[in-house]
């Protein structure tokens, strides 16, 4: 009798038990994937030219920021000229927003796109600017001709450049890209090692440890679609006019936007391993006690 109980006990499987270290450490794998999915992002949109590129323009060049930045032009060209401002600056700024999104203004569109990719990527950033030099003249034309002044030209008034964003009071981003280029393979394996490490010692998938994993990294995917919005009050607290304020925030938000858009892989991940923990726990409970009843 006694080597029967032996011999159960030998052939008897480990128990699925949510110890405190098996807790622990699937909390330490979701932050490890966000901070994996965080470092990819970074490597792959902000650090990428090409990407960077196609996200920045077409946020500079959306309705809201050329209006922003035409709000922006008006004020400071009109100035010293409210009487012209009060009845003509609506119609002045929609003929510049229109001009800041032809091909006339694409060359300080691509310098405003390289100033934030270096405030970004190099150790030496400098001040993001809308070089308005090329369209300079056309916008003092067309200030002239709407507000029916030619007599007093406001060309004067026109800066070259638009400064945008001081980068002096800004962290240096470029050292914390460059660790998390190299810290997002090594957090990617830690998590799935972490991850793995119950199933392989048990040499069988666990059901209730997969769904305690899946709602973990689930978690880990909201906590990382929460990170984007935490940053903006900083960023906007540091843009001196409410139109430049705009314009940083749609480029902002357009970066975020392909941020969330990534990290929904990590969401989907969570989801993956909800499903796979039913599907184990169906084969466990049903299916393996109907094949044992078939064989008997």
């Amino acid at each position: 009798m006694a080597n029967k109980i032996n011999l159960a006990d030998k052939n008897e499987k480990p128990k699925s038990k949510l110890g405190r270290g098996l807790i622990v450490a699937t909390i330490v794998a979701g932050f490890l994937l966000v901070i994996a999915n965080s470092a990819l992002w970074v490597n792959r949109a902000l650090f990428n030219v090409d990407t960077f590129s196609t996200i920045a323009e077409k946020s500079l060049l959306s309705e809201s920021s050329r209006n922003a930045l035409a709000s922006e032009i008006v004020d400071t060209a009109l100035a010293d000229r409210p009487m012209v401002k009060n009845v003509a600056g609506d119609t002045i700024t929609k003929l510049i927003s229109g001009l800041l999104g032809s091909n006339q203004a694409e060359t300080g569109v691509k310098k405003i796109i390289s100033r934030i990719h270096l405030a970004i990527t190099s150790e030496n950033p400098k001040n993001i600017e809308y070089d308005l030099t090329g369209i300079k003249s056309v916008i003092d034309k067309i200030i002239t001709l709407i507000g029916k002044d030619e007599s007093t030209s406001s060309v004067s008034k026109i800066p070259d450049k638009l400064v945008i964003l001081d980068v002096s009071n800004l962290p240096k981003l470029y050292i914390y890209g460059v660790v998390f280029l190299w810290v997002a393979p090594f957090a990617l394996i830690c998590a799935a090692i972490i991850l793995a490490r119950p199933h392989i010692i048990r040499r069988r998938l666990d059901a209730n440890i997969l769904t305690f994993q899946g709602f973990a990294v689930v978690g880990a995917s909201v906590m990382a679609l929460l990170i984007g919005p935490l940053f903006r009050p900083t960023i906007l607290a540091r843009i001196p006019t409410s139109d430049l304020r705009i314009v940083v925030q749609d480029v902002y938000d357009a970066f975020i936007a392909n941020f969330n858009a990534q990290t929904m892989w990590l969401f989907d991940l969570g989801l993956v391993i909800l499903a796979v923990a039913v599907i184990v726990f169906i084969y466990n409970r049903f299916i393996i006690k109907w094949i044992e009843s078939r064989e008997a």
